[in-house]
């Protein structure tokens, strides 16, 4: 889908203030839930309640592609290390991938939703081989984004899966929970190596 009018998305160059705001973005139509950047810092997606993935050319300020498809809140987005994908996970229970060049969705024939209840948090591997999803059902998800099969599932948390983070080759990966601890997982072999409990 082509991006909407300037007036819809428009980039307002501010004043640096104390805080350091360089520029703000008019976009989405509800709250903002999750953003991920490049490492350069030049270009970016954004999701949240009006179940668009915007993705953003932030050195001219652009809107670069508009992705529908969730039909639930976009609750966590992910891309690349080149920005040629992008992963989101919804309230909708699932998980989708993206071709930010093209703007189209993966497709997989007879694809299941991804977890049995809202996806709160998702992560890719640079390459966009592999992604890892966590949700509600307090479970993680490791996924072949070629294949669009589930690999692994990742058990142990007693309460909501809310936050994940991966190594940029998926060797490794780190998720914490509403159970007050943080897991350390090897995804490919669909194991927990370490629990930490602090919080």
């Amino acid at each position: 889908m082509l991006a909407p009018s300037a007036a819809e998305a428009a980039a307002e160059l501010a004043e640096p203030s104390p805080a350091g705001l360089i520029r703000s973005w008019n976009g989405h139509s509800g709250a903002i839930y999750s953003v991920a950047l490049l490492r350069d810092g030049a270009r970016g997606v954004s999701g949240g309640e009006d179940r668009r993935i915007l993705y953003w050319d932030l050195t001219a300020g652009k809107l670069l592609r508009e992705l529908t498809g969730h039909p639930w809140p976009v609750s966590s987005v992910a891309i690349t290390a080149d920005g040629r994908r992008a992963v989101s996970g919804s309230a909708d229970a699932s998980v989708r991938v993206w071709d930010l060049v093209s703007g189209r969705q993966a497709s997989y024939g007879g694809q299941q939703p991804a977890h049995t209840s809202e996806v709160n948090t998702v992560a890719i591997t640079a390459d966009g081989a592999r992604a890892l999803s966590g949700g509600v059902d307090q479970a993680l998800r490791f996924w072949d984004l070629r294949s669009g099969k589930c690999l692994h599932t990742l058990t142990g948390h007693t309460g909501e899966v809310r936050a994940i983070a991966m190594t940029p080759d998926g060797s490794a990966a780190v998720s914490g929970g509403w159970d007050k601890t943080v897991r350390v997982w090897t995804p490919p072999a669909g194991r927990c190596r370490l629990v930490l409990k602090g919080h």
